[in-house]
């Protein structure tokens, strides 16, 4: 006991010697950075505001803030998270139901139903990591296959709680929308279904490919380039050979539910980065996979929804994009990550290769541990393009419509093409491309601003570095990976929607 105390007291001695004043300037900067974003978020939404972003805005600062004075704090942000997601679904199915907005509404269920699946991982994460090192890889295959019965059980109860939710919809209104009839919206929505369940099995190994790679292992023992090939084969090949054009196809699938055409306005990074990000993910990831792509259409049919229902568009963009934001977060905590060193998973830094490079490994691991913020990130401009408009089927409506304008009766229609020319100029498309990036920047930013402040009142705890530490680095490197990989695709976006 006395030399128990005697290492405490010099630790605490030793701690000490952090650097105070830089830790309170950055924490100063961070604050000023969230007061920034805030301002600019208020100026977005002058024409009305959605008090559902705030609630839940406030609600992940306490939820955060107390995660770090919790003693579970590497499993309860991902419970909080789980919270969040969840209370945000319920509103938009209480808002389709409001708007008459059946597809929401099934969306919304599937929704519900894989956010309290997704966090399977963030439960108890000691117990799906124990299930992984069972011997010959058969715990790793019991734990994908329960998570996908799962998954596969929220599709199957959302497609059997659409007829009910229609029925108590009563009689759809008649007529197109700018996707197609409702009948082609239905669909959609069956075939995102279809793509969510076939993807769950894009993570199977080939035993042809394992038996070809043995074959040039034998043949090539002593060659450099045969080992390569191996590697390659064994790693590498079959997970992207299955998953690449099965990831591609679901977001495609869901870019078209959403009434997004065209490179120019769908995201169409994320059809590249999400197989590549896959890849390095591993099988596990195929199911939590499902929760993100089932969100994002969701929220993308939201944005569309509201805004042709007569909704302030960047108000309803904004409140989309902040809760992708949280479903992103939330995937990072179902794919196995944790906020603390001991939970990287470093198998992901050799595939496709056998050999350490510190470059090349270091690019892989990072890619690993922040696949939520790039795979976020690549999905914005394809939320702008929702609440502008797709601008091909826009603009064949406002030349259609303007052909039939005379005067009197078709006044208002005569607005809608003038508001569906304004949505449709480059110069608002960028702006609402900006806003979805100051937005999906927000929360990360707040959550960094409490991290230091804690972190700054806490220097002298006896979990210091175990768990504030660590924490304060994930925050701070996801805050700077997101950061740019949102600058990379606005910016590509907008290039693409003026050329």
């Amino acid at each position: 006991r006395a030399y128990l105390t005697a290492v405490a007291s010099l630790a605490r001695a030793r701690w000490t010697t952090f650097n105070v004043p830089l830790m309170a300037a950055g924490a100063t900067l961070m604050a000023l950075v969230a007061w920034a974003h805030a301002r600019g978020l208020a100026r977005a939404l002058r024409g009305g505001i959605d008090a559902l972003g705030l609630v839940l805005l406030a609600f992940e600062c306490v939820a955060h803030a107390s995660c770090l004075i919790s003693n579970s704090l590497v499993v309860a942000e991902g419970e909080a998270l789980r919270v969040l997601c969840v209370v945000g679904a319920l509103s938009l199915l209480r808002r389709a139901l409001r708007l008459r907005e059946s597809v929401l509404a099934t969306l919304g269920v599937l929704v519900c139903c894989s956010a309290m699946a997704a966090s399977a991982f963030a439960d108890d994460g000691a117990a799906a990591r124990q299930l992984m090192r069972d011997a010959d890889g058969q715990g790793e295959d019991d734990l994908n296959g329960e998570l996908v019965l799962t998954y596969l059980s929220a599709v199957v109860l959302a497609l059997c709680a659409a007829p009910v939710l229609v029925r108590a919809m009563g009689s759809l209104p008649k007529g197109t929308r700018k996707g197609g009839t409702h009948q082609d919206d239905w669909f959609h929505v069956v075939r995102l279904c279809f793509a969510l369940t076939i993807i769950t099995w894009g993570e199977l190994d080939l035993n042809a490919s394992g038996a070809l790679a043995s074959w040039l292992s034998a043949a090539g023992a002593n060659d450099g380039t045969a080992a390569a090939v191996h590697a390659i084969l064994r790693t590498a090949l079959p997970r992207l050979a299955l998953a690449a054009p099965l990831v591609v196809l679901a977001w495609a699938g869901v870019l078209r539910l959403a009434g997004v055409r065209g490179v120019g306005n769908a995201s169409f990074g994320a059809l590249i980065v999400g197989p590549l990000l896959l890849l390095l993910l591993g099988r596990t990831a195929s199911a939590p996979m499902l929760f993100l792509l089932g969100a994002l259409a969701c929220l993308l049919w939201y944005a569309r929804a509201a805004c042709e229902g007569g909704a302030a568009p960047e108000a309803s963009m904004i409140l989309a994009v902040l809760l992708w934001q949280r479903a992103c977060a939330l995937f990072f905590f179902a794919t196995g990550h944790r906020c603390v060193p001991s939970a990287l998973q470093y198998g992901a830094s050799f595939v496709g290769f056998d050999t350490f490079d510190f470059v090349r490994c270091g690019a892989a691991l990072a890619g690993n541990t922040y696949a939520h913020a790039i795979l976020g990130a690549a999905a914005l401009p394809a939320f702008a393009s929702a609440a502008c408009g797709d601008s091909s089927s826009a603009v064949a409506a406002t030349a259609a419509d303007t052909t039939s304008i005379s005067s009197g009766p078709h006044e208002d229609k005569h607005e809608s093409c003038e508001s569906a020319r304004q949505s449709n100029r480059p110069d608002t498309y960028a702006r609402m491309v900006a806003r979805t990036g100051l937005a999906y920047t927000f929360a990360p930013s707040l959550n960094l601003a409490v991290t230091l402040a804690f972190t700054l009142a806490e220097r002298r705890h006896l979990m210091m570095w175990a768990l504030f530490a660590p924490k304060l680095m994930y925050d701070a490197l996801a805050l700077l990976v997101g950061a740019g990989a949102a600058a990379m695709a606005c910016g590509a976006a907008v290039t693409l929607r003026s050329m």
